[in-house]
């Protein structure tokens, strides 16, 4: 079973961005990685014009399981 997520913005923004994605198959390794980055970003900086932009992947069989996971910082207001 596999599943990806993405979500981009404030951390609130992305915070409910993952709550709402629905994950097909076995969604308890995704509910795991969840739980994962919804911790990461509890403790992210919050200032103004600071967002955030958060993939995950991963994938488990009888053999193997794996989960990638990347968390980057985003300015998004545009200096001038």
């Amino acid at each position: 079973m596999s599943f990806s997520m993405h979500a981009s913005g404030t951390v609130a923004g992305a915070l409910d961005q993952l709550d709402q994605q629905t994950v097909t198959g076995d969604p308890s390794q995704a509910d795991r990685v969840r739980e994962f980055i919804r911790a990461e970003l509890a403790d992210f900086p919050e200032r103004d014009g600071l967002g955030v932009t958060v993939h995950a992947s991963g994938h488990h069989s009888d053999t193997s399981r794996n989960v990638s996971i990347s968390i980057q910082p985003n300015n998004l207001t545009v200096d001038r």
